[in-house]
Formats: C-alpha cells, structure tokens, sequence
C-alpha cells in the first residue's frame, strides 16, 4: 500500500477526488436545500455563495455601508422555493449557453454588484478524470542505473 502513494501523481489524485466528491455532495445537496454562506471582504464590500438548482453562485457586492474588517462568515440554509434560478437573471454581460456559465457586472444608484455562475457538473466532471488520470495510469519505471553495479563491459 505504501508504493501506491509513491510520488506525487498519486496524492494529488487523492485530493483531487476529494475535492470532487465534495463538489458532488453541494451538488446533490443544492438540489433540496439552498444555502447561503455572506462574509465581508472589505470595509465596504460584502460577498455571498449561493448554492442552489445545481448551480454555484458568487456574488460581490459594494455598497455604502461600512462593514468592520474582519467578520464571521454566517451561513444559512432554506428551501429551495425561496430563491429564484440564478439561470434566469436577464442581462449578462458574459454567458456561456452551452456550459450554463455566466457572468454579470451590473450597478445601482449607489451599488455595484459582481455575479458567476458556474453548474456544479463543470467543477465536478474534470476534477474526477483528472483524479481518474492520476491514480490510473501507471507509474514509469526509471531507467537509471546504480553507481555501486558493475556495467556488463567492465566485468566482476
């Protein structure tokens, strides 16, 4: 067991899977519960992930409103019912259809909003062939030799 995590192909892998299975897990999870995690980033500037309709959703925001330094994230869960589809937001500045990715930059009197939206199967896809590739595929040999062995030409 201990030559499988020879080398770092091999312990990448591992994180990575884990960093897939836990992507899959806010997945499914965002599909019955939405959850909302807001934090400070800044004097002025409050930023919030939203998790909900399979989807991942950053929002920053600047406002008037001065805000201390450093604070808790707060975290809070609620039906799904409550929030609309992030999908639905008209005016993108930058979208993908194809992906279901979006940006959008727009503003307020007063306040200026930055919104992505990336599908929990873009994160969770790649990540697994990527951990599938590194624990996978085999390992090459070296084919480096030993100083202390004797080359077959120079004999015992």
């Amino acid at each position: 067991m201990g030559d499988f995590f020879r080398g770092w192909r091999r312990k990448i892998g591992c994180v990575t899977l884990l960093l897939a299975c836990l992507f899959a897990t806010g997945w499914i999870r965002s599909q019955i519960v939405a959850d909302v995690i807001m934090f400070h980033c800044g004097p002025r500037t409050t930023g919030i992930v939203y998790s909900v309709r399979n989807c991942l959703s950053l929002t920053s925001r600047q406002d008037g409103v001065l805000h201390s330094e450093v604070s808790i994230p707060i975290w809070h869960e609620s039906s799904i019912a409550d929030f609309p589809d992030p999908a639905v937001v008209d005016h993108f500045e930058w979208q993908c259809p194809k992906c279901g990715s979006s940006f959008l930059v727009g503003g307020e009197v007063g306040l200026l909003a930055r919104f992505s939206h990336v599908p929990y199967w873009s994160i969770v896809i790649p990540l697994t062939l990527l951990s599938a590739f590194l624990l996978l595929t085999k390992l090459r040999q070296s084919n480096e030799t030993k100083m202390a062995e004797p080359t077959p030409a120079e004999g015992p």
